[in-house]
């Protein structure tokens, strides 16, 4: 075997490793995602629209805001340099570095945390509007005394489960770095149904609100230092922790290249926090349940915008950044297109799909309890805009990977301000300033506007990074055009035939109907659901591969060459009708 064969045989090996690193980091946030479901279902089911809206809150605008500050911060920077010392000075100069920047973190958060248990009220006054009517709102401003000092623990937990995220990512440990998420929505889930199943008895319904949402708390607290636990356990089995020291100094340059990265990515991300703490908390919280519809229909969509598009973004980065140091460039370009393409072709009938099962499938996954019919129609519009930019949010994460990879961080961050100040903008004019009154228009506008700033995130950063690596030429322009209206209108068309066609059968078909009201409110609509968008789906795949779409015919020869027994099943023949490969 020649060099060259080699070669070609680690780099096969090398790109294999990171496709499986994809698919586990996909299957463990897919299993997040599906507990992140039944946690809001419970929630719905136990708490009425007012006291999720309080919980949602402190949980999504709070803990996770200042959580997520931490780690969008940290991850694209820190693993970067932690991997170069590594590789320059040894492991024990490494671990120096990132011992330094745990503990200065660790210093930071307990300094937070202080000023959360002093001032609890201090985050329900930034967030919300509560405060301008505190006679009306006293339970609320009452109950944050209680939850706020209770999340501390936790939220100290969670963020420095950040940096043990990232260093066991170096040691490819990537599912129990990725599970670590999930056992914050485990913790949390036990609390809430431990809250709701305690107190739903009780005839005091303020008691019964406000001693379960503390269990609910007290859960969300226990899954930040459960996730925190299961990383030390990880990193432990990896015989490294003896690497760490308790200090504050590192080498003076290398500490000097973490804040040079750290500082754009830092405004960003807290200007991006600004966003969604007024968007989805601060100008919904007029209006009691609009923070709980916003919050469970915007994670529909999010469930399926981290399960493609986030392991695509993982398997990818490794590839740019070694094409962008090696300076190959018409690789690069290749790459991009062929990603660019196959988002578009899989995510823009995705996103007209979940739009015509909004309704049903937000009524499959939380109608119970004290989430009425009226919550599902609510959450189902918050839902469909969402889904609406599924397309956009794919395309942004393949975006920036092609911008950090060539370590343009400042283009995509300025970029990125300037959309979030134009959603901000909308909400603003249309909310407060045209004074929209109707909890649908409400919503509407805010999530609508979102997805319109998203949208012109993703073409501005797609127009950059076509003017500085031409990866998009006439031929693939309209190729990808092709692709979208055909699988677009195939894909709408089949799911609004086959959501009449179901209601046809139920209503006019006497045995069918009998057979669906049988069966249990939320597994009828996730069966209505699944059966309209799993038969739109086919559709939509069936149409392309018989038109002779380029991007279906790559999906299956990609498909093909990682797991062959695929070839058994001869679904080339049956979609494309004939042989391939």
């Amino acid at each position: 075997m020649t060099t060259e064969d080699y070669a070609k045989t680690d780099k096969r090996g090398w790109r294999d490793r990171i496709v499986r690193a994809a698919l586990l980091v996909a299957l463990a946030h897919f299993l997040v995602k599906i507990v992140s479901l039944v946690q809001n279902r419970y929630l719905g089911h136990y708490f009425t629209e007012d006291e999720g809206d309080f919980f949602l809150t402190i949980y999504k605008y709070v803990f996770l805001s200042i959580f997520l500050i931490g780690e969008e911060t940290l991850g694209p920077i820190f693993l970067p340099i932690f991997m170069k010392i590594r590789q320059q000075d040894g492991e024990a100069t490494a671990w120096r570095f990132s011992s330094m920047i745990f503990n200065v973190y660790f210093l930071l958060l307990l300094a937070l945390g202080i000023v959360m248990i002093i001032d609890p009220q201090l985050v329900i006054r930034i967030w919300t509007q509560w405060h301008d009517d505190p006679t009306g709102n006293a339970d609320k401003l009452q109950l944050a005394d209680r939850t706020v000092p209770l999340l501390v623990p936790g939220l100290i937990g969670m963020c420095l489960g950040s940096l043990t995220y990232l260093l066991l990512n170096a040691r490819e440990r990537f599912f129990w770095a990725a599970w670590g998420d999930g056992m914050v929505k485990v913790c949390l889930l036990i609390g809430i149904v431990v809250g709701g199943v305690l107190y739903t008895a009780s005839p005091d319904r303020s008691t019964f609100a406000a001693n379960g949402l503390v269990i609910a708390t007290v859960g969300l607290a226990a899954g930040g230092l459960a996730k925190f636990a299961c990383h030390l356990w990880a990193l432990a089995r990896t015989d490294a922790l003896h690497n760490f020291r308790l200090t504050l100094t590192a080498n003076r340059q290398y500490v000097k290249d973490f804040l040079l990265l750290l500082l754009p990515l830092l405004v960003g991300i807290l200007f991006a926090k600004f966003r969604d703490g007024f968007n989805y908390s601060w100008i919904l919280s007029d209006q009691p349940g609009l923070v709980r519809a916003n919050a469970f229909g915007k994670t529909i969509a999010d469930s399926i915008h981290y399960l493609v598009p986030y392991a695509v973004a993982i398997a990818l980065l490794p590839y740019f950044c070694m094409l962008a140091a090696n300076r190959e460039d018409g690789k690069f370009a290749e790459i991009l297109n062929n990603a660019t393409r196959a988002l578009l072709f899989l995510f823009v009938p995705i996103s007209l799909i979940i739009i015509v099962v909004a309704f049903p499938l937000t009524r499959g996954f939380y109608e119970t309890g004290k989430f009425t019919l009226e919550s599902s129609q609510l959450t189902a519009v918050a839902c469909a805009f969402f889904a609406s930019g599924l397309v956009f949010a794919s395309l942004e994460a393949v975006f920036m990977q092609a911008f950090f990879s060539r370590r343009s961080i400042w283009t995509p961050i300025l970029i990125g301000m300037a959309c979030s100040a134009l959603s901000i903008v909308i909400s603003y004019v249309g909310i407060v300033r045209l004074q929209a009154s109707n909890p649908f228009h409400i919503l509407g506008i805010v999530s609508g506007g979102y997805v319109f700033s998203r949208a012109l995130k993703s073409v501005a950063l797609g127009i950059v990074l076509q003017r500085r690596t031409r990866f998009f030429d006439a031929q693939s322009a309209g190729n990808a055009a092709k692709a979208v209206v055909l699988g677009g209108t195939v894909a709408l068309v089949a799911a609004l035939g086959f959501s009449w066609a179901a209601d046809a059968v139920i209503e006019n078909i006497s045995i069918a109907g009998k057979f669906f009201e049988a069966l249990p409110k939320s597994l009828r609509y996730l069966a209505l659901s699944g059966t309209i968008a799993g038969g739109a789906f086919c559709v939509f795949l069936f149409a392309s591969c018989r038109c002779r779409l380029q991007e279906p015919r790559w999906l299956y020869e990609w498909s093909i060459e990682k797991y062959p027994p695929l070839r058994r099943l001869k679904l080339d023949r049956i979609f494309f009708g004939e042989s391939i490969g």
